[in-house]
């Protein structure tokens, strides 16, 4: 989120000078990480599901290697949380819900341990969770809570990675193997057979096919995340967030020898909700679909919709990379029954066809 950190919230005029200064030292519950009491955080900008900060300051020479993330869902769960039960930090709640957020970590941290098992340490970038309470201004605090918040921190789902310095200092291009929602555009049910998929790319991942089928070596590397991501999939029961951008991304890695040579990250690889298996989410939800004709609500449209978009991405560069491997979501479903649950997937999540909208 440069690091894949898209356009920061703007300022407003108005706004009191406290929330325009430097942000301060996290304040930490039970768990502590030293280089956070160490130096001063500052707020980058809102990317996608996290806000992030950058720790120390290139002004004063000690900009350190890592940035901090943290969940935007996570911030409004855990603050309703603390309000229902009127306490001010995780440790006063109850034992049981201290427990809840305990397991977010240790399932976080499972889903990253499989990650650098599937892909190899050197295509995942180092990473720790803490529950922390950050400090937002009221930009955030409006987008998470509300116009009427005046919230200046929060405690949420915090993490801690190393920065990817290719991002902003390499001398080569930065290929993005992504991918958009184009369930909710027209496409048709034949995209997700088997041997149809070589129109479903989209730009992004078109550009990175077209680069690889000119270079071997980009190649061997494409066609070895494609891979590794049907096995994550198959074993985890889980996806790879391509929504994003350069949340996996291919770029030249500078060898010891003076040389350079393609490589892949795999920078925000979760996808961020909800906390289960998608996989067995996506699958469930075709099968009530199905059974009933319709979708339960539109949480489930979304994650069928997240779902769908990962399979037709990896699976339609497979196809194209001449690889036998697949993510199995549709096989097995009629062709007129996913047009009518792609057109189910659009009523639930409101899109609006631009070609039907009439101009006012």
């Amino acid at each position: 989120m440069s690091e894949r950190i898209p356009k920061e919230s703007p300022k407003s005029p108005d706004k009191p000078e406290k929330r325009q200064q430097m942000v301060k030292l996290y304040h930490l519950d039970q768990q502590t990480h030293a280089i956070l009491k160490k130096y001063p955080a500052h707020f980058l900008a809102k990317g996608g599901e996290h806000f992030v900060y950058e720790i120390g300051s290139k002004e004063t020479g000690d900009l350190r290697d890592v940035v901090v993330k943290g969940s935007a869902q996570m911030a409004q769960v855990m603050t309703r949380e603390l309000e229902d039960k009127g306490v001010e930090k995780p440790s006063d709640l109850p034992f049981e819900r201290q427990e809840i957020f305990k397991r977010y970590l240790h399932e976080d941290e499972q889903k990253y341990l499989a990650l650098r098992k599937t892909f190899g340490a050197d295509h995942v970038m180092p990473q720790r969770r803490y529950i922390m309470n950050v400090p937002i201004n009221e930009d955030i605090a409006e987008e998470i809570f509300g116009e009427e918040s005046d919230k200046e921190d929060c405690w949420t789902l915090v993490t801690l990675q190393k920065r990817a310095k290719e991002l902003s200092e390499s001398k080569f291009a930065i290929l993005d193997m992504g991918t958009e929602y184009v369930e909710r555009s027209p496409v048709g049910p034949s995209e997700y057979a088997r041997g149809k998929a070589e129109s479903s790319l989209d730009r992004r991942s078109s550009i990175l096919l077209m680069q690889a089928m000119k270079d071997p070596q980009l190649r061997e590397q494409v066609e070895d995340f494609v891979k590794k991501a049907v096995t994550y999939t198959e074993n985890e029961h889980e996806i790879l967030d391509l929504i994003g951008s350069r949340n996996v991304y291919f770029y030249k890695k500078e060898q010891d020898d003076g040389t350079s040579r393609w490589s892949y990250r795999i920078l925000d690889g979760f996808y961020a909700k909800p906390r289960i298996k998608i996989l067995d989410k996506a699958k469930a939800a075709i099968g009530y679909f199905e059974e009933h004709g319709e979708l339960k609500n539109k949480s489930e449209a979304n994650v069928l919709m997240n779902a769908l978009a990962y399979a037709r991405s990896i699976n339609a560069m497979a196809k194209s990379l001449g690889l036998k491997e697949r993510v199995d979501i549709l096989d097995d479903v009629k062709e007129e029954t996913i047009e009518k649950l792609l057109n189910e997937i659009r009523k639930k999540t409101d899109y609006v066809d631009p070609n039907m909208t009439q101009k006012a």
